[in-house]
């Protein structure tokens, strides 16, 4: 066996392993977060609203609705936005917040 194949099987072992693994906890995480909203409704809302209760796969289904109408829980937009919001506030945030104050008590002096 060549050494670029043994090479390949090396990366390619990991890889398939990180893949199960990932499908895996995302079916635990889906079954997790299903029993728990089932749980948190049939407890709060068939006595608050008076709406009846739901099984598993309504549950499932309304965390996707959720998901659909509210958007994904964590972007990668939404952490380079914040990313970069704080290299701003590091860099220039302190003055920055000295110059709007000083602004504002100017305005409201006028």
């Amino acid at each position: 066996m060549s050494d670029v194949t043994q090479q390949t099987k090396k990366h390619y072992i990991p890889f398939v392993g990180k893949i199960f693994f990932g499908i895996i906890l995302v079916i635990i995480l889906a079954v997790v977060l299903g029993i728990v909203v089932m749980l948190i409704w049939n407890y709060l809302m068939p006595d608050l609203f008076g709406l009846k209760q739901i099984n598993y796969l309504q549950a499932i289904l309304l965390v996707l609705l959720c998901k659909i109408l509210f958007g994904n829980f964590h972007h990668k937009k939404y952490h380079d936005h914040h990313k970069k919001y704080h290299k701003f506030w590091d860099k220039k945030g302190e003055n920055k917040c000295k110059d709007f104050v000083n602004d504002i008590s100017d305005n409201k002096k006028d």
